[in-house]
Protein backbone atom coordinates (compact mmCIF):
# COMPACT_ATOMS: atom_id res chain seq x y z
CA UNK A 1 0.00 0.00 0.00
CA UNK A 2 1.06 3.74 -0.72
CA UNK A 3 1.65 4.83 2.49
CA UNK A 4 2.23 8.71 3.65
CA UNK A 5 6.33 7.75 4.65
CA UNK A 6 6.57 5.64 0.97
CA UNK A 7 5.04 8.83 -0.75
CA UNK A 8 6.94 11.08 1.17
CA UNK A 9 10.44 9.07 0.50
CA UNK A 10 9.35 8.58 -3.65
CA UNK A 11 9.17 12.53 -3.46
CA UNK A 12 12.74 12.97 -2.13
CA UNK A 13 14.47 10.52 -4.97
CA UNK A 14 15.60 11.66 -8.47
CA UNK A 15 14.25 15.06 -7.31
CA UNK A 16 10.96 13.92 -6.59
CA UNK A 17 10.79 12.97 -10.81
CA UNK A 18 10.08 9.58 -10.83
CA UNK A 19 8.63 7.97 -13.34
CA UNK A 20 9.36 3.59 -12.87
CA UNK A 21 9.41 1.53 -8.79
CA UNK A 22 10.52 -1.85 -8.54
CA UNK A 23 8.48 -4.10 -6.10
CA UNK A 24 9.57 -7.28 -4.53
CA UNK A 25 8.42 -8.92 -0.93
CA UNK A 26 5.89 -11.03 0.77
CA UNK A 27 2.52 -11.66 0.01
CA UNK A 28 2.02 -10.61 -3.56
CA UNK A 29 -1.38 -11.14 -3.16
CA UNK A 30 -1.90 -8.45 -1.15
CA UNK A 31 1.10 -6.05 -0.01
CA UNK A 32 3.04 -6.39 -2.94
CA UNK A 33 -0.22 -6.22 -5.60
CA UNK A 34 -1.73 -3.17 -3.68
CA UNK A 35 1.53 -1.19 -3.40
CA UNK A 36 1.54 -1.58 -7.29
CA UNK A 37 -2.05 -0.71 -8.14
CA UNK A 38 -2.11 2.55 -5.86
CA UNK A 39 1.92 3.48 -8.06
CA UNK A 40 -0.05 2.80 -11.24
CA UNK A 41 -2.82 5.09 -10.22
CA UNK A 42 -0.03 7.56 -9.27
CA UNK A 43 1.00 7.33 -13.10
CA UNK A 44 4.05 5.09 -12.42
CA UNK A 45 5.59 2.25 -14.16
CA UNK A 46 5.67 -0.69 -11.90
CA UNK A 47 8.13 -3.35 -12.22
CA UNK A 48 7.66 -6.78 -9.68
CA UNK A 49 11.03 -8.66 -9.44
CA UNK A 50 8.86 -12.34 -9.48
CA UNK A 51 12.06 -14.24 -7.99
CA UNK A 52 12.01 -11.77 -5.35
CA UNK A 53 8.27 -12.11 -4.53
CA UNK A 54 6.21 -14.73 -2.87
CA UNK A 55 3.21 -15.58 -1.24
CA UNK A 56 2.38 -18.57 1.63
CA UNK A 57 0.51 -20.30 -1.34
CA UNK A 58 1.61 -20.44 -5.16
CA UNK A 59 -1.19 -20.14 -6.52
CA UNK A 60 -2.22 -16.70 -4.34
CA UNK A 61 1.15 -16.04 -5.77
CA UNK A 62 0.91 -16.68 -9.38
CA UNK A 63 -2.76 -14.58 -9.08
CA UNK A 64 -1.52 -11.71 -7.91
CA UNK A 65 0.67 -11.60 -11.33
CA UNK A 66 -1.54 -11.92 -13.61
Amino acid sequence: MLVPGVEAGLSRVCGGDVESVVLFGLESHVCVEATAVDLRAKGLQVHVVADATSSRRQDDRLLAFE
